[in-house]
């Protein structure tokens, strides 16, 4: 039975990937860009595989847990907002980064940038929506159901850099994987050590309304030379909230509201993540997808 939830959960994985490449490209291709499809699909793309896994899951407990609503301790909440909005602005600048080395156009980037891959559609209110919806059902599947499961395996430490590298491949371009590495974690932790699912949506939301402000900036003011100036900013914007983030992180270390590591085996724990047929299978079609967007 547990080689059965492990197997299942992680072809879970592999289902969302499919789902995630193929819905809307089909969507864009027979039906033309249409906000509500590709929000449909978006849900769709990890509705599907968080119910894969869930009836899956031998014993649902953890799930349950986790996925119901704890008040988080003083300065919880605000803990999350500003984690997402760190997580956010590393993510872009990462992303503007790279996409400079290999000779991307600024103009051009910003919108591939973005973590929500369909939110480039459609008028600029759709990237909210798109960035609401993203973190809901990203947060449930990835960090609500998943995580407990691979939790009752292995140690924390193991689960947060699983979480990390399962959300980059899942963002299916390698430009943007090292955001997303960080992004997972965040999130993963988050969602650890509040005990709840919420308090990482809360945080991804953050995130999300951030780059589709960016996003909403740049197409808009484009015409004053915003993309100059806008890397800078970004990175400055980043080291005062990544400040913020770690006074507010120590206020809880200091009254102990947070716990601490359960403790792991480390690589060895992650190598028994990573192993699993389904999360193997998930890792080939990543590498094929590459392949198959360097070909055509």
């Amino acid at each position: 039975m547990k080689n059965r939830t492990a197997l299942l959960s992680g072809l879970s994985l592999f289902v969302c990937f499919c789902l995630l490449t193929g819905l809307s490209r089909l969507i864009i291709r027979y039906v033309g860009i249409s906000p509500p499809l590709l929000l449909l699909a978006e849900v769709l793309s990890f509705a599907l595989p968080a119910l894969l896994a869930y009836y899956a899951a031998e014993d649902r407990t953890a799930i349950k847990h986790r996925l119901g609503w704890k008040m988080p301790p003083k300065g919880g909440l605000l803990f999350a907002i500003l984690l997402g909005i760190t997580t956010a602005m590393f993510a872009l600048s990462t992303n503007i980064a790279l996409g400079s080395l290999i000779g991307q156009a600024n103009g051009d980037f910003f919108a591939a940038a973005l973590p929500l891959t369909q939110s480039r559609f459609g008028a600029h209110g759709v990237y909210f929506v798109f960035a609401a919806a993203a973190a809901l059902v990203e947060e449930l599947f990835l960090r609500g159901v998943l995580m407990p499961i691979h939790e009752e395996g292995v140690g924390t430490s193991a689960c947060l850099l699983f979480a990390g590298l399962t959300f980059a491949l899942l963002q299916g371009d390698p430009l943007r994987m090292i955001g997303a590495f960080a992004a997972g974690c965040a999130f993963a932790y988050t969602a650890y050590i509040f005990d709840s699912v919420w308090p990482a949506v809360i945080a991804h939301l953050a995130g999300g309304l951030y780059l589709s402000v960016t996003m909403w900036m740049t197409d808009v003011y484009a015409p004053f030379g915003i993309a100059n100036y806008f890397f800078a900013c970004n990175l400055l914007g980043l080291l005062l909230f990544l400040y913020l983030t770690v006074r507010t992180a120590q206020g809880m270390l200091v009254r102990d509201s947070v716990p601490h590591f359960v403790k792991s085996a480390g690589l060895y724990d992650l190598w028994l993540l990573m192993r699993n047929p389904g999360v193997l299978v998930f890792a080939v079609a990543f590498a094929a997808k590459i392949v198959l967007d360097m070909i055509g």
